[in-house]
């Protein structure tokens, strides 16, 4: 499933996420917004191949190598998922 199918699901089904990007990546994020979606951006100075979605007390980390494999860890915590929010 690409990012762009995983978005329209899950505005269709009402799962809302937080997610936050790169600051170069406004368009991606423009691309993937609905409803039920919202996006930050880090700080110029801060640049990371990783996509980083929180959602209740889950912190999901997605990131793509240079081959476009996709690895993805999930952090169950809401100490950690709370850090992300703030």
């Amino acid at each position: 499933m690409t990012h762009i199918h995983f978005f329209k699901k899950q505005a269709k089904i009402g799962f809302k996420i937080k997610a936050i990007f790169n600051e170069n990546a406004k368009l991606t994020a423009k691309e993937r917004k609905n409803k039920v979606t919202s996006f930050r951006f880090m700080p110029k100075n801060i640049v990371t191949p990783a996509v980083i979605n929180i959602y209740k007390d889950k912190t999901i980390i997605n990131i793509r190598s240079e081959g476009e494999q996709m690895f993805t860890f999930v952090i169950t915590s809401k100490e950690t998922a709370d850090s992300f929010r703030d």
